[in-house]
């Protein structure tokens, strides 16, 4: 019911609608410029802000100073979890897949002889969950 595209910044008004202007406590993110911004202000007071991407960090002490209370956290799940843990999260992830509480993004897949256009599509940001490329059974 609390699903926003993230490919423009309008998800910050969704989200803040939905939470009745509360905020986000965590927020997991592999987003870039201003969608980061957006993220950023829809943390509640004390919210976790969790970066996932490489390619547009931010420095801890200017979000300190710009969003007072918010942690705010570069992560690499290779470097700073582990094998271990990462096999312990993705069993919990499988629990929850299992009783319901998640479910799979949607898949919308493409025979392997079309994939020129199923590149396109993805390129021009018009899919929603995953794109897939499927081999049929005869040549």
């Amino acid at each position: 019911d609390h699903i926003a595209t993230s490919r423009t910044p309008d998800f910050e008004t969704t989200f803040h609608t939905a939470t009745q202007g509360q905020g986000i406590h965590v927020i997991l993110n592999s987003l870039t410029d201003d969608l980061i911004d957006a993220s950023l202000r829809l943390l509640t007071p004390n919210g976790r802000f969790i970066e996932m991407g490489k390619t547009d960090l931010r420095n801890t002490e200017e979000v300190a100073r710009a969003h007072p209370g918010v942690t705010y956290r570069a992560f690499d799940i290779a470097d700073d979890a582990g094998p271990d843990r990462i096999g312990a999260m993705l069993m919990e992830l499988a629990g929850l897949f299992e009783r319901g509480a998640l479910r799979g993004l949607p898949v919308r897949c493409w025979d392997v002889r079309e994939s020129v256009d199923a590149f396109r599509f993805m390129a021009q940001a018009r899919h929603i969950g995953k794109v897939v490329l499927t081999i049929p059974h005869t040549p």
